[in-house]
């Protein structure tokens, strides 16, 4: 293939010029009092996550992303976790009213000049490179999605197709911080009205949610991505990208 010919998606060139790192803010909201079972869902979390980008890596490799680019991609989305135990069992709104305490101690580049110059190295409420206005969430119902439910739980498959195939129904929730009810939103594929939260699915949270949220082409908002999520009939509610 010659290199006029090579197709390498944008937000990884935009990537290469950057030196941050991409992710988002995602609040523990469950099995505090059975860490255990956050242990093996963490842990099935980070299995599912590596499936996913090897299925990506074997799915771009020939088209123009290099071994480079793609360990680059990797090693530059995270996710920064807030746990706290006031949080347990709670669910979108409480996860929104925190994260619009972080939204509010963002300082502006007025403010703090070294955002555009320095970023990543500064000690902010939401680290730099996060998605600053939406924020995932995982509660109960998410983590049996990913398990099976308590005393009944599934482990993962041993491969990356099986586990791609195991996890379909798989989420996380992503919930928009600056929605409020007076900011409706209907869509005709939707059975209801946008309330300012989707169902994500797990397998997808680096290789199409980062880059649809944080591209700065592309910034997919959250109603456009609760919408797309019933676009399939066999979807589920659950945006897969």
């Amino acid at each position: 293939m010659s290199d006029a010919s090579k197709y390498v998606p944008p937000w990884i060139r935009y990537m290469q010029d950057d030196t941050g790192m991409w992710g988002f803010v995602i609040y523990r909201c469950a099995a505090y009092n059975d860490p255990e079972r956050w242990a093996r869902y963490r842990a099935a979390l980070d299995a599912v996550l590596k499936s996913a980008w090897q299925y990506w890596w074997r799915s771009f490799q020939h088209i123009g992303v290099t071994e480079e680019m793609y360990q680059m991609a990797r090693a530059r989305m995270d996710l920064h976790w807030v746990e706290d135990g006031t949080l347990d069992g709670k669910g979108v709104d409480e996860v929104r009213s925190s994260f619009k305490k972080l939204q509010a101690g963002m300082p502006s580049v007025d403010e703090e000049p070294r955002l555009s110059r320095d970023p990543w190295n500064l000690d902010i409420p939401i680290p730099y490179h996060k998605d600053r206005q939406v924020a995932l969430l995982v509660d109960e119902k998410c983590i049996s999605s990913l398990l099976g439910p308590p005393g009944h739980e599934t482990p993962l498959p041993d491969t990356p197709a099986a586990i791609r195939k195991h996890v379909r129904g798989s989420y996380i929730i992503g919930v928009e911080g600056g929605y409020s009810l007076e900011r409706g939103y209907s869509s005709s594929q939707a059975p209801e009205p946008y309330r300012g939260w989707a169902k994500i699915a797990v397998a997808v949270i680096f290789t199409e949610l980062c880059p649809a949220r944080l591209y700065i082409n592309t910034l997919l908002p959250l109603d456009k991505i609760y919408s797309q999520s019933f676009g399939v009939a066999s979807s589920g509610g659950i945006w897969r990208g």
